[in-house]
């Protein structure tokens, strides 16, 4: 009877995975809600299935299990140009305030003698900007007067694998295979030859598909009589395919997903509280078409879809995460957690000024959450964030004395909130 429930289990888990693979043209950015309950600690504390996407070492713990998730979330964003000069347009542009839906799943198998081998499958969001203005941003669209529009977005499918040597260390691996989307449009302005090395392939193209691979090496041990947790991971950087419908916007053709370095703790306070933190370091840097600055140059270039051409100003960026779950009873376990992420862009110079089509200025983040077990493998789960009102200003350059952008001021206003359930069933 118990090999019959293990090989239904494991063909439902496997049914959810493709699901949440169905759905993924509406991902988010998140991942395993009982993880971001707690502010999004992941490398040291795996709860569930999906945690293994940031340290593949974390399956060596989770439980045979599988897990499919719904989330959904509110992005207030504001954009206002000042002191403008030569009569450019000023003002207070807001985003398209709409509720957007995502799906997620994963699953992890334990196996071997004493279950010191570990083999799951995760689908990821890993980054998603969408910023549609309502109403017409001439700086960019021109004379047109379209709204303007940028969607880019990496998910990822990860197949992971984790042994534990003896209890106390166990090293994972992860093949991530990335799938991004882009579609922009409303940047009229710079359909031109003096501004971008390929005119017609700028802008208004529809959605642009790039796949690409990258590797996930993780650790996690146990020290202080398995009280601490030690967890270290480490994702390579993806090289991309080109975005060929926007080979006159991207520097270089390609957007590659950054390499990231993490490391965290987890400590059990006592029997029912565990407290976790995590440290983050994206290197944006090592990817042109973000960390290029905006020194578009009509007269001596470099133009928009040059390898050394205009990006969006980001530097390597910092994350930091802060996490308690209290077991409250043998059915339900309570989290609350906050996240601090550094803000991306450069604030002086006119370096960052294509972050107007981003205008993400969110900080600090509110995060809790709840688990309700309501027999030995089944638990549904909840989670809640609050991303304050963050502020962020930048500036725009002067080009061509005024005919393609005049200078001035951008202020970046935004605030999010976020929601999300689980499934979670082990077998």
């Amino acid at each position: 009877m118990r090999k019959w429930n293990i090989k239904w289990h494991l063909k439902a888990g496997l049914l959810a995975a493709l699901l949440a693979i169905s759905s993924a043209a509406q991902a988010a950015p998140y991942c395993s809600v009982k993880s971001l309950g707690m502010g999004g600690v992941a490398t040291a504390y795996g709860q569930d299935s999906l945690t293994a996407f940031f340290n593949p070492a974390t399956a060596g713990e989770v439980d045979s299990r599988w897990d499919l998730e719904f989330e959904t979330s509110w992005n207030s964003k504001k954009l206002t140009l000042g002191d403008r000069t030569g009569g450019a347009q000023s003002g207070t542009f807001t985003n398209d305030n709409k509720w957007d839906y995502f799906g997620s799943g994963g699953i992890n198998y334990r196996f071997g003698c004493c279950d010191e081998w570990a083999a799951g499958i995760q689908w990821n969001n890993v980054e998603n900007i969408n910023t549609r203005y309502r109403d017409s941003l001439t700086d960019f669209a021109g004379a047109s007067g379209e709204r303007t529009h940028f969607n880019y977005r990496v998910d990822a499918l990860t197949f992971t694998g984790a042994y534990n040597f003896d209890c106390y260390n166990t090293f994972g691996i992860g093949l991530n295979v990335y799938f991004s989307w882009l579609n922009v449009k409303g940047l009229n302005n710079f359909a031109d030859p003096d501004t971008s090395i390929d005119p017609g392939h700028i802008t208004n193209n529809g959605r642009d598909e790039a796949t690409g691979v990258g590797v996930t090496f993780g650790y996690l041990g146990r020290f202080c009589d398995d009280q601490l947790a030690v967890g270290v991971a480490y994702s390579t950087r993806a090289h991309m395919a080109d975005f060929k419908k926007y080979s006159g916007l991207v520097a270089g053709g390609h957007m590659a997903v950054p390499d990231v370095f993490r490391i965290g703790l987890a400590y059990n306070y006592d029997c029912a509280t565990t407290l976790a933190a995590d440290y983050e370091l994206h290197r944006w840097s090592r990817s042109k078409a973000f960390s290029n600055d905006f020194n578009l140059n009509t007269a001596t270039g470099p133009r928009f879809g040059d390898t050394n051409g205009p990006g969006f100003g980001w530097r390597d960026q910092s994350v930091v995460k802060l996490g308690v779950s209290y077991c409250v009873d043998p059915c339900m376990i309570a989290r609350l957690g906050y996240r601090w992420e550094q803000l991306p862009f450069r604030t002086s110079g006119t370096g960052g000024a294509l972050n107007a089509l981003t205008a993400n200025a969110v900080q600090n983040y509110l995060t809790g959450g709840l688990t309700y077990n309501w027999d030995e493998c089944s638990e549904l789960s909840w989670f809640a964030e609050y991303g304050f009102n963050g502020t962020a200003n930048t500036a725009f350059p002067t080009i061509d004395g005024g005919a393609t952008f005049d200078s001035g001021n951008v202020h970046l206003r935004a605030q999010k909130f976020a929601t999300g359930i689980s499934y979670g069933q082990r077998f």
